[in-house]
């Protein structure tokens, strides 16, 4: 995403989304105890990507034509037995792009991204693009229930099966050159940790296919008039993603059991295969039981225990689909900025695709393609996975207690917990080497064929344990609303699968594993969504009518205001040194792999003031005096707070039953209360410890994505005409 634009409502108004929604529905009583209903509905929207505060031609956004359709029957086969079975398909394409990217590239054909100084990217975000996705979907359910004395059993199934083409093959075509520090900028030169990647794609849309398929069983057993218990099982079978024209290419084993002998000619080591994943659970049974005892007619204890399993995401088969040679990316921390020059950064990646496309079907093993690129050849990168991937599992559970408070009150306390295993974990560090020996790994490179190495694992694991508080009221007709109160720490060992940040704006997520040797000492800490204290609130009043005049009353009378509170304390984020990277290196630079920064300090403290600088480079070790991988863990910072409260206030006018007029207005933020973002987070860069971003609010009018561009007060007056 690129930063904002300077003027605000002109980069709002540009992101707009544009739809065009159309749905279709009917139910049918066939029988008395037969029930059909259908729908149908398609979208043929626009979906603003980014915007380009340098050049429109950068701007980017995704036309996303969707059809839905959905044919239920409900069958009542006595007064004891019901039967539901849903059918539905779907299909979607998010194609993400410039409107006219070949102008785009035309018009600055290699992106360049500043790690360093306040600048905005030169040529937006192209080398994200074109990217996305075409996909089709087919899903079954079928829930059958049975009454029996005091048992209530259900079974059922669910069957989704999808159908992807990815564009996974067509990002970075033309490079990202990233400069890690404005020295090297002004140079033209790669020098002080500064990097270019290049993509060279061999194929183009690739058709995937996937299903998961889940069973269960349920017994709802009333005990006691005042205790009911649930006893389900479900199992759980997610497939391997298969590709029929075999367009993945992976090592047909994890990286420590491949042959890393420079002599093994690539061909002999990259295998096309037709799966993602060299193999998958067959089956995950998921048990689980909940209590429900009512200990008067106003206290209720609620309790359970459970196994839930996860999806692994689709994405992770696109890293095998780019491995070499269907996509042969490059990338080198050396050379001249400079077109035409043989010297150049652009040359050295572009000979060694060249190369390494012509030497492959023909055996070719490193010293030849070394010698066939006499400036250097920058070594592939590439992407592996261990022998299994298995399904992320979570162990929850809970212990509530409600109580009715009075006749418009009720409260409730419940604590919920869980603990994740098997989850997706990412390690680029198993190609890296130092020669100064850096802790944890090798001398010299493990296989020089390669440069960076991303290995997926199914080694990550989670905790959470949090308390909430919740209050409810009703008063009449009039008052209602909800104050709820969240007390919770999250841990991890990586967020969001370890594939994706959990802000899209702000990429500050540590998406690595930081030690080669363990994820125990420095992964394994607050999770990036960690937010120690949380609250939230809504509420609706309806102005009554019962001011004995009817002028009054419709003038004043049957207005609603409603509106929502939104507080959290600060999100964590780690700091880091991107210089210090350079000390552990392989064949082309670790070019994605994180490393925390050195404190020197005592205690944490935490960054909530914009207008000025809350950590120094002081308090942390120079490039020189690390070797290791940071000496606390990360996420141990702390960034501002976040408040928010909109509210929103309507009346309908009714004329003769069929007509109704609907006035009113939403105001978004309405105290105008700045939020703001997380602080530049590398100690190499000259934005260290600055605040240089608001950030905007949960809802919006603009809806998400939008950035600061829309945080602070907005308001959208609203006229509906019903008949």
């Amino acid at each position: 995403m690129s930063k904002p634009c300077a003027s605000s409502f002109q980069s709002s108004v540009n992101n707009l989304n544009v739809e065009r929604l159309q749905s279709v529905r009917g139910d049918y009583n066939i029988t008395e105890k037969d029930r059909l209903y259908v729908r149908y509905n398609d979208d043929h929207g626009t979906q603003a990507t980014s915007t380009d505060p340098i050049n429109s031609a950068f701007s980017a956004n995704s036309v996303q034509p969707s059809y839905g359709g959905q044919l239920g029957y409900t069958r009542v086969i006595n007064s004891t037995m019901v039967n539901q079975l849903l059918l539905s398909a779907s299909y979607y394409s998010a194609i993400f792009g410039p409107p006219d990217y070949a102008g785009a590239i035309k018009t600055f054909p290699t992106t360049w991204g500043f790690n360093d100084g306040l600048f905005s990217a030169m040529g937006g975000a192209d080398e994200n693009y074109p990217s996305g996705r075409k996909v089709r979907q087919h899903q079954l359910i079928d829930d059958y229930s049975v009454m029996h004395g005091k048992h209530t059993f259900k079974a059922g199934m669910n069957l989704r099966q999808n159908y992807v083409s990815t564009y996974a093959t067509q990002p970075n075509a033309f490079g990202l050159l990233t400069f890690n520090s404005m020295t090297d900028f002004v140079n033209g030169s790669l020098v002080n940790g500064s990097t270019f990647s290049q993509a060279f794609p061999n194929v183009g849309a690739e058709p995937l296919k996937m299903y998961s398929l889940g069973f269960y069983i349920q017994d709802e057993w009333k005990i006691l008039p005042n205790l009911t218990a649930t006893l389900a099982l479900r199992m759980d079978r997610n497939s391997n993603i298969t590709c029929g024209s075999a367009c993945y290419n992976e090592l047909g084993s994890t990286f420590a059991a491949a042959t890393h002998s420079a002599t093994t000619p690539y061909n002999a080591s990259i295998h096309a295969v037709n799966t993602a994943f060299p193999s998958v659970e067959s089956i995950v049974p998921e048990p689980r039981i909940g209590l429900a005892y009512s200990v008067t007619k106003t206290t209720v204890i609620r309790g359970g225990f459970g196994i839930f399993s996860d999806l692994y995401q689709g994405l992770i088969a696109d890293r095998f689909i780019t491995n070499s040679p269907g996509v042969a990316t490059f990338s080198t921390s050396s050379g001249l900025i400079a077109l035409n020059n043989p010297n150049s950064a652009f040359a050295t990646v572009a000979n060694s695709a060249a190369a390494f496309h012509s030497g492959f079907a023909s055996g070719a093993t490193l010293a030849q393609l070394q010698a066939s690129v006499p400036l250097g050849f920058a070594a592939p990168i590439f992407s592996t996975v261990e022998s299994q991937l298995k399904n992320p599992k979570y162990y929850e559970w809970n212990l509530e207690v409600q109580q009715t408070l009075g006749k418009y009150f009720m409260g409730s306390l419940n604590y919920v917990g869980n603990h994740g295993h098997d989850e997706i974990n990412q390690n680029p560090l198993v190609n890296a080497y130092s020669a100064a020996g850096f802790q944890g790994v090798p001398t010299t490179v493990p296989d020089p064929r390669f440069g960076q190495i991303r290995e997926l694992n199914s080694s990550g694991y989670s905790y959470y344990d949090g308390l909430v508080a919740s209050l409810k009221w009703h008063l009449g007709h009039q008052f209602s609303g909800q104050f709820n109160f969240d007390w919770g720490h999250a841990l991890d060992t990586c967020s969001n699968s370890c594939l994706e940040p959990f802000n899209a704006l702000t990429a500050v997520s540590v998406r690595n594993q930081l030690n080669p040797l363990s994820q125990n000492g420095i992964n394994y800490s607050n999770a990036d969504y960690d937010t120690r204290h949380t609250v939230n609130s809504n509420y609706v009043y309806t102005v009554p009518n019962h001011f004995g005049n009817k002028m009054m009353n419709s003038v004043v009378g049957g207005w609603t205001l409603a509106g929502t509170i939104l507080f959290h304390s600060g999100y964590p984020f780690a700091i880091v040194d991107s210089s210090v990277r350079s000390q552990v290196s392989n064949s082309s630079g670790i070019t994605s792999a994180l490393v925390l920064a050195d404190y020197l300090g005592t205690g944490y403290p935490g960054c909530t003031e914009p207008n000025a600088s809350c950590y120094s480079t002081s308090q942390f070790a120079t490039k020189a005096n690390q070797h290791n991988w940071g000496n606390i863990p990360r996420n141990s910072f702390r960034g501002p707070g976040y408040f928010d409260t909109d509210f929103n206030v309507n009346k309908s006018f009714t004329y003769r039953e069929r007509l109704k007029l609907t006035v009113g207005a939403y105001f978004f933020n309405i105290l105008n209360h700045p939020n703001f973002d997380l602080p530049g987070n590398n100690v190499a860069l000259g934005n260290f410890g600055q605040i240089t971003n608001s950030v905007s609010s949960p809802s919006s009018a603009y809806g998400s994505f939008m950035g600061s561009a829309v945080s602070g007060r907005l308001v959208q007056l609203v006229v509906k005409f019903a008949f």
